[in-house]
């Protein structure tokens, strides 16, 4: 071991094979440090950890005996009375599976991560059941007393780092309660249409479905280079008329004949926590399929300032509860840093190329200018209805004039 070469060759073994192992089932990750530091509350919880990213965090250590309480009715309340034991077998033998769902490898004894497992576990589930049936809301019950607290836990619950596998949850329920479902009491707890959760891997995962476009991207051969567009600003100087439409998911968007027919985006406090941990998840597990990505670098297009904010407001397209314009425009220009998009296809390619074209038609702008300009109020309808018929009348004479002395030049000669 005096050859240097070796020591460094054994040091760097070493760190190699001291990697965490990584498995296909990975699908609940780290936020990478360069997203955080955008906005590190924005990945973190406010009031409950769940799962083992964030145990024994000090800010959240209050909610523990919330959880615990819950713990203790689940037990009286289950078909299973009293068998706490075969809860925890149930944890056990699906320990490993459970802790290939993870990106991080914890260093957490079988007993540790078993009980953050199970105990977080019949916290959701006793939160969903009486969310959906308020009978079993008992007097006692602080949490349901305090309706922000329930806001909070509803946003800390579509974190990316605060979830645990629906598979876990979905079990231990199938175990406890004949019925309703679990995927009944889950979707109702989200609102949104039921559906198999089983299908999915968390609720980051469930949630991203359920923002889906209508119309999913065309074949690779169809590919449309990506395209950029100028904000909102200038597109509605161009004469663009941004239009809400009725449909179910947000990224349903179209331009037909100078209308930009967008759902209606609601923007409050829970907004930004909710796109950057989809985001993120889409990033590292569908890079492939990155709608919601495209939907945001879509918006960061047309909103670079307060003005554009102001457009989009004034149209009805954006609801703007954050407070002022600023901090929506501020949103999305900070909101896309650091993602990369993976997908060869932009969503949104064919409608920027549609918009772009009609920017730069002359005619749209100049038919732009003169709405503007000349029929903003009715009054200027008026003037210039006017001076148009003063125009009409004026070349009317004219041409009155012209042909009298036509017809004179004609009997003179004759």
């Amino acid at each position: 071991m005096d050859d240097p070469n070796m020591v460094l060759a054994h040091f760097i073994e070493e760190k190699v094979n001291d990697l965490p192992i990584l498995f296909a089932d990975c699908c609940i990750y780290q936020v990478p440090k360069n997203l955080r530091s955008m906005n590190e509350a924005a990945y973190r919880p406010m009031v409950v950890s769940i799962g083992p990213f964030y145990y024994k965090d000090e800010r959240l250590c209050h909610m523990e005996e919330y959880k615990l309480r819950y713990f203790r009715t689940f037990m009286t309340h289950s078909v299973n009375i009293g068998r706490l034991k075969d809860y925890i077998k149930i944890i056990r033998e699906k320990e490993v599976e459970i802790r290939q769902y993870y990106m991080k490898n914890f260093e957490l004894s079988s007993d540790e991560f078993t009980e953050i497992v199970i105990v977080d576990s019949v916290f959701i589930i006793e939160l969903f059941r009486r969310l959906t049936n308020p009978t079993l809301i008992g007097e006692n019950d602080q949490l349901f007393y305090k309706r922000r607290m329930i806001d909070e836990i509803y946003r800390d619950l579509q974190l990316l780092e605060n979830q645990l596998p629906i598979f876990i949850l979905e079990t231990l329920y199938s175990f406890a309660f004949d019925v309703p479902s679990f995927s009944s009491i889950t979707c109702k707890f989200f609102n949104v249409k039921e559906v198999d959760i089983r299908d999915f891997k968390h609720f980051v995962d469930l949630l991203r479905t359920f923002q889906l476009p209508s119309s999913l991207r065309s074949s690779p051969n169809n590919r449309i280079a990506f395209c950029s567009i100028v904000s909102a600003t200038y597109l509605f100087s161009a004469g663009v008329k941004f239009v809400p439409r009725e449909g179910k998911s947000l990224l349903d968007i179209e331009f037909d004949r100078g209308f930009l027919k967008m759902l209606r985006l609601n923007l409050d406090d829970s907004t930004e926590p909710f796109f950057r941990n989809l985001m993120v998840f889409e990033q590292f597990h569908y890079p492939l399929d990155s709608y919601i990505i495209d939907y945001i670098i879509f918006l960061g297009f047309l909103i670079k300032t307060p003005n554009d904010v102001e457009i989009l407001v004034r149209c009805g397209v954006i609801n703007n509860w954050l407070g002022n314009n600023e901090e929506v425009s501020n949103f999305f220009n900070t909101i896309g840093k650091h993602v990369k998009m993976s997908n060869p296809k932009f969503y949104y390619s064919d409608v920027c190329e549609k918009l772009d074209e009609y920017y730069n038609d002359g005619w749209n702008q100049n038919i732009a200018i003169l709405k503007q300009k000349y029929f903003k109020h009715p009054w200027a309808v008026a003037s210039v209805i006017y001076a148009v018929v003063i125009l009409i009348l004026a070349i009317g004479q004219v041409a009155t004039g012209v042909a009298s002395n036509i017809q004179d030049s004609h009997k003179k000669s004759s």
